[in-house]
């Protein structure tokens, strides 16, 4: 049997405070080399989720800022060949998406938005619970921008409906709020189900701790 397990990073695969995996790192590696594929799928930039990966002595697929992209594809191809890197349909860079925000996003609920690059760097660090190069590479972004959404539960649902009819999603994890184009977790889990459809020994497992990690099962 095949197995694909495909798990959500901060809270999940990761602490939620400290970030660490040393509590199942010796797992994980025996899990790869008794042909378990893991794939992160995370709202986290490409260059954090590469760091994470060094951290492990790993190499791995991985699907970043929310299914934006899918990352080093290669080392599924053998068994999966239709599996390609590609772009995630209707992404947008950072500044595409400020335009969308103020031209396209109708709603009074932005009122209650703060962008995190309107924020100072210890408030940076205050919010995502990073420093130095790691805060720098999750600031990074190529496919979304990081908020805080300071109003009600009902505003924010509100506010979600209209972020879609322009055009963009916007979705909420443990500790900020992502907004980019109409793309999220599901969409390559939806991909890899299609591809794997007509293969009765491949099992996709998906793994997460917020609302926004329900996409993966």
């Amino acid at each position: 049997m095949h197995i694909i397990f495909m798990t959500d990073l901060d809270g999940t695969f990761i602490g939620h405070d400290d970030f660490s995996f040393d509590a199942i790192s010796a797992e994980v590696s025996d899990l790869i080399r008794n042909g378990v594929n893991l794939i992160p799928n995370s709202s986290k930039t490409a260059n954090e989720i590469d760091e994470l990966c060094v951290e492990l002595g790993l190499c791995l697929p991985f699907i970043c800022e929310n299914g934006a992209a899918l990352i080093n594809s290669d080392l599924l191809i053998d068994r999966w060949p239709y599996v390609t890197d590609k772009k995630a349909n209707k992404t947008f860079t950072p500044s595409e998406l400020a335009h969308e925000w103020e031209h396209s996003v109708v709603s009074n609920h932005k009122n209650y938005c703060i962008f995190l690059e309107n924020l100072n760097s210890k408030e940076h660090a205050a919010i995502l619970g990073l420093s130095a190069e790691k805060l720098a590479l999750a600031l990074n972004r190529e496919y979304s921008s990081l908020l805080i959404f300071e109003g009600s539960e009902s505003q924010y649902t509100e506010l979600c409906q209209d972020v879609s009819r322009a055009g963009l999603a916007l979705h909420r994890g443990g500790r900020v709020c992502n907004l980019s184009g109409a793309h999220d977790k599901a969409d390559y889990c939806n991909g890899f189900r299609a591809t794997v459809g007509n293969q009765q020994d491949t099992v996709i497992v998906g793994f997460g701790d917020s609302d926004n990690d329900t996409a993966l099962t």
